[in-house]
């Protein structure tokens, strides 16, 4: 019954191949088409790498965040470790104030600088209290006048290790930053609608000035542009026009200004126009893009310029760090994307040695991520640059694993009969329900990423299916196509005569081996089993900066540093306590219970250092009780607490708001860290929220922040490798059940998959590297990746048993015609993901490393273990004598 129905499939793909040949034409421009219009959709691919990125719309996680910029506005914040012999030098002012000033113009969303020279300082004079910057206007140059500075500074005991180093080299440089808006993408997608029917509508109008004047054209352009702009919250820099400029150099082959005479001018105004449209377009890019990148890449910009340069500035932050994360992920993913596609050509070139078998698998994958990507960039969808190279390494794995299956039976026809189309037809025929079967399940098995709370994540999952259904679709109808051209020919006799090649022996004598010791392959496969089962309850989930990035990436090795410095921090979180009632955080009980939770939380092992409006009561109080350093502390009774406030207030202090809200019923505690280690700060949470409960039972207590953000990564990332897993192992169990209409076969076929899984995490386990945002989705993706060479194997076993009714027989046959196909696609998985070895990214490094290992575990399953367990189980029926 099996076999009948395999025949009947077999033979609907021999029938589909054929039409495929007969449209031929239709079907290749057809494909033509589709990837040109896709392709137009590269260019609209927009990249983000912000943390909150990560998170579905909904999660609780966005709900706190939401929160608390409805009261405090934006916890991500850019810092500067400036270091310098003395931090309190005339120069060294200048540089603050100079670059502070930088900071609040030129960057999207700045709010307010906070440095050593942009700072609340309060004083007394007289009877009054005074809140001025700490450096006046007029910057001190003189030593007595510095030295004063310094020691007014000094006398400020918070301030030390908080703004400057107690040894005055250090210094730190916060820039806060205004919310950033919810609509930011929908805002962009009008402004890029808006510029495109602007560049349609001005085309011609500056085609007609550019007859009269190429200057005047361009002048009229830059006003009309900037009206635009102005229109729409757009700012351009006319510097900027560089790709404008670089044509003008390209085409003149000498350096020119802006323009040049009048007869070398670039007569072609079409070329000139979507010369300038482009360099005006990749503005507007920029400033639509995501809010934390493009303040990431402004901050880094302006440290870029010379008048920077010379100075020891660190920059660190949430923004910078998305910014720097996408920029180096991206530029990876390039590397290691072309080392890819060379790689392929190679071992294409070892392994089929023929133009065509070289050619067609590339033109296919390129053809198949191009749609996939393409039309992502055309629908709008945000792409995190960290996970966006893996759709692409299993695309090219995949497409050329398909490929050589087919290859493998079209080049054994053609040798044995010289005809092109019959071999194309029969490859078609004996590959294409194993592929079919192979590439759902590794659909299946990639669509269990849905199950993870994490947009990239889904984004992963989604994206790696569709490139494998659109690498499925364009390999099983264009190959055919692409290798029915040519000529037939004559086959030589020796191919007849000699039907079993050196490759085929090879591994039939593999398959006599198997049966030979096939108990003790058992007992071996049992106890590294159980070496690795054993690993698998060691393994940590932790998303580790250190282990997970690795100091090898240059930011990340950065950012540690400044956190290592007395001064400097790694990232942040916010407490928060809402009380529902006005006026209650003026209640000095309420004050010295959270002073209490303060200091406890200074006692936490990564917490840096702590802010709060405690600084500010307590610095007032000290001032009205003649800066007497006794006073520093909360005063007794509310009205007097009121009082301070008020005063406070009245003399000029500002930064009340940013701790308390305007009702005084919402406090706010910033705890800045040293470290990201997820297992760290949730155990951190858990203890917080045992404070919470202990302290003010009555209040609402929450925290936001990028710790909160890791920690809930860290649990999605637990829950969600659950999730996935074990659909991707259902789903593809109950698929081998009902494709085989055996129980037992689908049992069987679970082995050999599982194993590599547990290979996986048994080494994650024991060599201590924990199981993060990335190598979440290593054991679904191994398991898609594995079931392939099983399905051909245990399909191919099926047909062949029921040709000759004996289990080994037709298991050596399957060695024979298949044996050589399931090493090589192996191979080139292994290869591919072999380049992330050559990645400065841990987690990459880890991927590559992990998937080699579970592909080669798999391989080794499917050609010692399978065989093993199909002739002790029979799961096909017994055997038949009668044909024997």
């Amino acid at each position: 019954m099996i076999t009948k129905n395999i025949e009947g499939i077999n033979q609907w793909f021999e029938s589909l191949g054929k039409q495929f040949v007969k449209f031929r034409w239709l079907i290749i421009i057809a494909i033509l088409i589709v990837v040109i219009i896709s392709s137009f959709g590269l260019s609209k691919i927009r990249l983000d790498n912000s943390i909150e990125g990560w998170f579905l719309e909904g999660a609780k996680i966005k709900k706190a965040q939401d929160e608390f910029k409805k009261t405090f506005g934006n916890n991500d914040y850019v810092a500067l470790l400036i270091e310098a012999d003395d931090v309190f030098s005339p120069e060294i002012l200048k540089l603050l104030r100079d670059l502070g000033d930088d900071l609040e113009k030129n960057v999207d969303f700045a709010d307010k600088v906070t440095s050593l020279s942009d700072m609340e300082f309060s004083y007394t004079e007289g009877d009054n209290i005074i809140i001025k910057n700490l450096v006046p206007d007029k910057i001190p140059t003189k030593k007595e006048d510095i030295e004063k500075l310094r020691k007014k500074a000094f006398s400020k005991k918070f301030l030390i290790n908080r703004i400057f180093s107690k040894d005055s080299t250090k210094t730190w440089l916060m820039l806060r930053l205004y919310p950033f808006p919810d609509n930011w993408e929908e805002e962009g997608r009008k402004i890029n609608k808006t510029f495109l029917e602007f560049s349609k509508k001005y085309k011609q109008k500056f085609i007609d000035a550019f007859k009269k004047s190429e200057q005047e054209a361009y002048s009229e352009f830059i006003t009309s542009i900037e009206e635009w702009a102005s229109g729409n919250n757009i700012y351009f820099n006319e510097n900027n026009f560089s790709l404008y400029k670089k044509e003008l150099i390209k085409s003149y082959k000498f350096p020119v200004n802006m323009f040049v005479p009048e007869d070398k001018y670039l007569k072609n105004s079409n070329r000139v126009y979507s010369i300038l449209i482009q360099s005006a377009k990749n503005q507007v890019k920029e400033q639509t893009e995501s809010p934390s990148n493009r303040v990431g890449k402004e901050v880094l910009d302006i440290l870029k310029q010379d008048k920077y340069k010379k100075y020891n500035i660190k920059p660190t932050g949430m923004p910078v760090m998305a910014y720097e994360e996408m920029t180096f992920a991206e530029n990876e993913m390039g590397k290691l994307t072309g080392f890819a596609v060379i790689l392929s050509i190679i071992i294409l070139i070892i392994f089929l040695r023929s133009v065509r078998g070289v050619i067609i698998p590339v033109v296919t994958t390129v053809s198949a991520i191009i749609t996939v990507f393409g039309i992502m960039g055309h629908l709008g969808i945000k792409i995190n640059a960290t996970t966006m190279s893996i759709p692409v390494f299993i695309g090219f794995a995949v497409s050329i694993g398909y490929s050589i299956h087919i290859f493998n039976f079209y080049k054994r026809q053609l040798l044995f009969t010289g005809k092109r189309k019959e071999a194309v037809y029969y490859s078609v025929r004996q590959s294409g329900w194993a592929i079919f079967f192979t590439a759902m399940t590794t659909i299946v098995s990639l669509l269990s990423f849905y199950f993870v709370s994490l947009v990239p994540i889904q984004w992963l999952g989604l994206t790696s299916a569709a490139v494998i259904f659109s690498v499925y679709i364009i390999i099983m109808i264009l190959t055919p196509v692409l290798l029915s051209f040519g000529k037939d020919f004559q086959p030589k006799k020796h191919h007849i005569e000699k039907k079993e090649l050196l490759s085929d022996k090879l591994f039939v004598n593999l398959g006599k081996w198997v049966f030979k010791y096939s108990k003790p392959i058992i007992i071996v496969f049992i106890i590294f089993m159980a070496v690795f089962i054993y690993g698998l309850t060691k393994i940590e989930i932790n998303v580790d900066t250190k282990r997970t990035y690795g100091k090898k990436v240059p930011y990340v090795n950065r950012m540690l540093e400044i956190a290592n410095t007395e001064i400097g921090s790694f990232m942040s979180y916010d407490v928060t306590f809402n009380f529902h009632e006005k006026d209650k955080i003026k209640d000095p009980e309420v004050l010295r219970k959270f002073d209490e939770f303060v200091n406890k939380v200074k006692e936490f092992k990564n917490t840096k250092r702590v802010s709060s409006i405690l600084d500010i009561i307590k610095d007032m109080n000290q001032l009205l009780n003649g800066n007497n350093p006794e006073y520093y502390k909360i005063p007794d009774g509310k009205n007097l607490i009121a009082q301070l406030l008020l005063l406070y207030e009245m003399s000029g202090g500002t930064e009340a708001s940013q701790w308390v809200d305007n009702d005084y019923s919402i406090l706010r505690l910033m705890v800045e860290i040293k470290d990201m280690d997820a297992n760290n700060i949730r155990k951190t949470i858990s203890i917080l929220k045992n404070m919470a409960a202990e302290y003010f039972p009555g209040a609402e207590f929450s925290i936001s922040g990028a710790m909160s953000q890791v920690s809930a990564l860290n649990y999605y990332v637990s829950i969600g490798q659950i999730k996935s897993f074990t659909m991707a192992l259902i789903v593809i169990m109950i698929l081998l059940m009902i494709v085989f209409r055996s129980i037992k076969m689908g049992i069987i076929g679970m082995i050999p998959n599982i194993s590599p899984a547990i290979a996986i995490g048994g080494l994650m386990g024991l060599s201590n590297i924990p199981l993060d945002f990335m190598t979440i989705t290593l054991m679904p993706m191994i398991l898609g990746l594995a079931v392939d060479d099983t399905i051909h194997f245990i399909s191919h076993s099926n047909m062949e048993y029921q040709l000759n009714g004996n289990y080994k027989k037709s298991i050596l046959e399957t060695f024979r015609l298949v044996g050589k196909a399931l090493f090589m696609t192996s191979f080139i998985l292994v290869a591919s993901f072999s380049l992330y070895f050559t990645s400065k990214i841990n987690m990459f490094f880890n991927m590559g490393l992990f998937i080699v290992v579970g592909v080669s575990v798999a391989l080794l399953s499917d050609l010692l273990i399978t065989p093993i367990l199909i002739d002790w189980a029979k799961p096909f029926g017994k055997e038949n004598r009668n044909l024997l």
